[in-house]
């Protein structure tokens, strides 16, 4: 039989070998359970993750069939860095004279200094949160659109957004709003999820917010919920043995509306 010489330091020091944390920069907004960070990899993270939501929706970043009019607004609620409507400027996707506003609870991230912001000057970014838009915003935007938030607003905080959303919508307005649904995947994944799902409801957020989202909306007093999925793959590209699968849903969500504004206030009384 042959021996083999262990050393017990080198051993030790491989299996204890400590996991290296790199310090990041978080938001500094009172009360707000947001658990992601606001610096310089999160801003390349939004980017790929909106490559990539794009690609999944077949390049479309607005759903709704909207006619935007010369004079209308539209608001990106969690803006972040502002990729959403950075996009919409570039490929010209609505009239140059339509205003964009960004909101978000930092603004370290808001592209203040991108050319294209600068050179279309009616792209605003404010910091502020969903759960309570500034007052004059009521009646002011033909479209709301809001993504990803399922890391950073708790049960009661979605109820009020929905609300605080229909307030600021148009008659007729849109809202679209984007969020992950159950994801089926593998061991590790699993387990990613597990400890994701800990820390979620340690914080009191909503991790299956997908779900409850269409009922929201609706006692909010929007109708016309509807709700687009897709599936991505997740994993490395080009090794199926590391593929797995998840499910976006992209609720796609419509309130119409009459003339009169009445109407409009006996549907929110529901």
């Amino acid at each position: 039989m042959q021996a083999h010489a262990i050393d017990p330091e080198r051993t030790a020091t491989t299996i204890m070998k400590p996991i290296v944390h790199v310090e990041r920069n978080y938001h500094s907004f009172a009360g707000a359970q947001y658990v992601l960070p606001s610096d310089d990899p999160e801003r390349e993270r939004l980017a790929l993750q909106h490559s990539v939501l794009k690609k999944m929706f077949e390049n479309r970043i607005i759903i709704p069939p909207i006619s935007f009019d010369t004079a209308d607004k539209i608001l990106d609620s969690g803006t972040g860095s502002g990729i959403f409507l950075l996009d919409l400027v570039e490929n010209k996707t609505v009239p140059v004279s339509v205003v964009l506003q960004g909101l978000d609870i930092e603004s370290r991230l808001f592209p203040l200094e991108d050319p294209r912001v600068i050179s279309r000057g009616n792209v605003h970014f404010t910091v502020g949160t969903v759960t309570k838009l500034p007052e004059d915003w009521t009646n002011s935007f033909a479209l709301v659109h809001q993504r990803l938030l399922i890391a950073a607003l708790q049960a009661h905080e979605w109820v009020e957004a929905c609300s605080e959303i229909y307030r600021v919508l148009t008659p007729g307005g849109w809202v679209q709003l984007g969020e992950v649904g159950s994801p089926k995947a593998g061991v590790v994944t699993e387990k990613h999820l597990s400890l994701l799902h800990t820390l979620l409801t340690a914080k009191g957020l909503l991790r299956d917010i997908a779900i409850h989202l269409p009922k929201m909306l609706e006692t909010a007093g929007f109708v016309g919920v509807s709700v687009e999925e897709r599936k991505v793959t997740l994993g490395r590209l080009g090794d199926k043995t590391a593929w797995t699968r998840g499910i976006t849903s992209w609720g796609v969500q419509r309130y119409e509306n009459p003339d009169s504004e009445s109407w409009r206030t006996g549907l929110r009384a529901v």
